[in-house]
């Protein structure tokens, strides 16, 4: 469902040019749980960035579905940024001023494909899925780090995206929390067949995907090496 081909990524620091990725290649099937692990600064959020449509590659392509993700027009990608894939970050990003039911239910209402009462229902669905039940009416300065990572994960999944990609799920949580996160993407992945790719510089966090990688100086290796 997903093939990354011969990306390469280029920044410049004002006096060198750094080349970030080099050559990626990888496929990603329907229903894999793969893990790229590596140390700060290898490419991998970067990487993740590319393959969400977020960051376009300076060289290669992402295929999506065997077409490329950067050769669409600006409101067809905009539309699988928002539909397709689901994105997971390291701090969040849950907005202060809703609830947590609101919180979730927001890509659903900035799509403008659904009815609110449907995407309230799904929401709570959800939420009660990943154990937030009890939150719902919560602000998330009312509620745990943990807590907020379950309802930014629940907020990934409220239009069912075909991928789920997490930047670093669990880099801010204490072990406790991490570990529950870990569950959480487990039960996804065997459950409900989700397509899951998770970067994470995080041994722990990596083991548990079938396909784990590494990422090292700009490449990707089909093996872990020590970080």
């Amino acid at each position: 469902m997903l093939e990354i081909n011969n990306v390469n990524k280029f920044y410049s620091d004002g006096i060198r040019k750094l080349h970030v990725l080099k050559n990626i290649n990888l496929v990603v099937d329907k229903n894999d749980f793969i893990s790229i692990q590596g140390p700060s600064g290898a490419g991998k959020s970067t990487l993740l960035h590319i393959i969400g449509g977020l960051d376009k590659p300076d060289d290669g392509n992402i295929f999506f579905n065997k077409k490329d993700i950067y050769n669409m027009k600006d409101y067809v990608l905009a539309n699988l940024r928002n539909k397709v894939f689901g994105f997971v970050f390291q701090f969040y990003h849950l907005l202060p001023e809703f609830t947590v039911l609101e919180n979730v239910i927001l890509p659903g209402l900035i799509s403008k494909n659904y009815k609110k009462k449907e995407l309230i229902r799904k929401a709570k669905n959800i939420l009660e899925s990943v154990n937030m039940q009890h939150r719902f009416n919560y602000m998330p300065n009312q509620i745990s780090g943990g807590e907020q990572q379950r309802v930014a994960i629940a907020r990934a999944m409220i239009l069912e995206p075909e991928i789920l990609l997490c930047d670093e799920p669990t880099g801010n949580l204490d072990s406790n929390n991490a570990q529950h996160i870990c569950e959480l993407l487990t039960y996804l992945h065997n459950q409900e067949k989700q397509t899951i790719i998770i970067v994470t510089h995080q041994k722990s966090m990596s083991s548990i995907a079938k396909r784990q990688l590494f990422i090292e100086d700009g490449r990707i290796y089909q093996y872990k090496r020590e970080v």
